[in-house]
């Protein structure tokens, strides 16, 4: 045992100062010395158990804190995710903040998130309004609105006779139709055609137009050249300048020309496109 005697009150020591300790006072006392420092470096070499002891604030280097029995670490920093953590790390602490997920792969937390080539399943639900790239082959009920649908997919034909098979084209007039008619609904025309029966012969060909509303739709006429029974191999093609036809608008074909022999019959003008 060390017991120190006899100390009085000194000014605050410094590492230099001498400490008088009295050794083996049971026996025969024998006074020494050591310096603040030897204590010290005694004192620092040493280990203690403590128990039930509190501490306020203490600050540890390196602790080995074994398993502590409660304690809470939310201003903690570092703490790694190792296999066994349990609970439900949040997102701002670096998870996901959900407690369950079914499958495999990463969970996603984003709103609108894009994914590359997902394998989806079969969904239960789901709203696929603003989708492309649909295989028509997987629809088996429901409707597809016109808006989702290719060109080819929904362009149709109105196909108007503009006499019988063998009569000859009525004479030709810029302002009287042949025929008259209201559109059904609302339609874009992409191409516009003519067919006969009997071919027109001359220099003067055959010639086609179509009026919405009172005006032309086409800047370049529907012409069929001589002994030619459609407009498909005529030198010089029609053009539409109106594609947009109205429901209810009202249609009329027109015969600017007929050929100059007048022997082209069996007229039928085709207005091509899809319903919008």
């Amino acid at each position: 045992m060390v017991k120190i005697t006899a100390l009085t009150n000194e000014a605050t020591p410094v590492a230099a100062d001498l400490v008088a300790i009295v050794d083996n006072v049971a026996v025969t006392p024998v006074t020494k010395k050591a310096t603040l420092d030897n204590i010290l470096a005694v004192y620092d070499a040493q280990t203690a158990t403590m128990t039930n002891k509190t501490l306020t604030s203490p600050i540890l280097t390196t602790p080995a804190l074994g398993t502590p029995s409660a304690g809470t670490l939310t201003s903690c920093t570092g703490l790694p995710i190792v296999a066994g953590t349990t609970g439900t790390l949040s997102v701002a602490r670096g998870g996901t903040g959900v407690t369950a997920k079914t499958g495999t792969g990463n969970v996603v937390l984003s709103t609108s998130p894009t994914l590359t080539t997902p394998l989806l399943g079969t969904p239960t639900s789901g709203v696929l309004t603003n989708c492309t790239g649909l295989d028509s082959a997987g629809i088996v009920s429901g409707a597809i609105d016109l808006s989702h649908m290719n060109t080819a997919a929904k362009t149709e034909v109105i196909a108007i006779a503009l006499g019988d098979e063998s009569t000859v084209l009525a004479a030709a007039s810029t302002s009287v139709p042949v025929v008259t008619y209201h559109m059904p609904y609302g339609f874009t025309l992409t191409n516009v055609k003519v067919g006969l029966t009997i071919a027109g012969t001359g220099a003067a060909l055959a010639t086609f137009d179509v009026h919405e509303a009172g005006t032309t739709v086409l800047s370049t006429k529907v012409t069929v050249d001589a002994s030619e029974k459609t407009s498909g191999t005529a030198a010089t093609a029609m053009v539409i300048s109106d594609a947009t036809l109205a429901v209810d608008s009202l249609i009329e074909i027109f015969v600017d020309l007929i050929d100059t022999d007048n022997v082209a019959a069996g007229a039928k003008v085709y207005l091509i496109g899809y319903q919008t």
